[in-house]
């Protein structure tokens, strides 16, 4: 492999590791949010209007005793416009709730009791008000005591039930969050560890086939440059730049040792030629060719 596929390697795989932390942060956020809404959107606004339904019933309960105990008509009318507004409100929220609000079949047989309990409730009520707008005043307080109290104390209970439920759902669904961010914590962790790690031992691996090399051709150049050229020179068969460099530096102190032989060659030469040159007998001239030619 080549040093620039090396580099490009070295390069790509941090960036690719950071564009799938990237995407992968994404994906876990929108989770973590969809769980957030889950919660904010519909179990906390299920909880306010189980509230209010149960503020509204409590008003109505007011409503009509009001109604009984009123001394004068404006009093009455004014208790009986309330008992009205207060029951258009309790079916408002109802049919809020069985629009967008239910959960699973629990709460939507919860929902379906409490209509059914509030709608008989409210008919006991309306039949409390018709016996006592007819002076039958003992029928109505006994109607209301007996059987539209007992469905009060039912939908309380049913109620109560109710809340719970979507309470528990609440904090099922606030868990679950938790969990989800406490995942998503230990997963960004071993995949920040395990990028780092494979980017670690990229680098490593990229810098022995880069450096040392390069730190053993250096050495190769120092040994020729120093006139020695008996030493090989490493990587000539590596397939990379590597190979390529080291094979010109071969190139290199072979011609430098031509040339060293050469100038030796030369430099001999002329100092053997001086010295025959000087002679000025047989012996003289046999002796420094001899000892040259040696």
């Amino acid at each position: 492999m080549t040093i620039a596929k090396r580099l490009i390697i070295l390069l790509a795989v941090p960036l690719v590791a950071l564009l799938g932390l990237a995407l992968f942060t994404r994906l876990q956020l929108l989770r973590i949010e969809a769980r957030s809404r889950f919660v904010a959107e519909s179990r906390i606004v299920a909880l306010a209007t189980l509230g209010n339904l149960s503020r509204h019933f409590a008003e109505l309960r007011v409503n009509i005793r009001s109604y009984l105990l009123a001394t004068d008509d404006a009093t009455r009318k004014s208790a009986r416009a309330a008992f009205e507004e207060d029951d258009a409100e309790v079916n408002r929220l109802l049919q809020e709730y069985a629009d967008r609000l239910v959960l699973n079949s629990r709460d939507q047989r919860l929902l379906e009791e409490y209509r059914s309990l509030s709608r008989e409730w409210t008919a006991g009520a309306r039949q409390v008000i018709a016996l006592f707008d007819a002076g039958r005043r003992d029928e109505a307080v006994d109607l209301l005591n007996r059987r539209v109290t007992a469905l009060g104390f039912e939908l309380s209970k049913v109620s109560n039930e109710w809340i719970d439920s979507d309470e528990e759902s609440a904090r099922s669904a606030g868990r679950e969050s938790v969990r989800v961010i406490e995942r998503f914590q230990w997963q960004i962790f071993f995949a920040n560890s395990a990028a780092f790690l494979i980017t670690g031992v990229l680098g490593f691996l990229t810098y022995r086939r880069i450096v040392g090399p390069i730190q053993a051709l250096d050495g190769s150049v120092r040994d020729i440059a120093a006139g020695d050229y008996a030493r090989p020179v490493p990587f000539v068969a590596a397939s990379d730049e590597t190979g390529g460099l080291a094979r010109s530096i071969e190139v290199l102190k072979y011609g430098a040792a031509t040339t060293d032989q050469q100038r030796w060659v030369k430099s001999n030469v002329s100092r053997l030629t001086g010295e025959l040159q000087a002679a000025q007998s047989l012996a003289e001239f046999g002796q420094p060719l001899v000892s040259g030619v040696l």
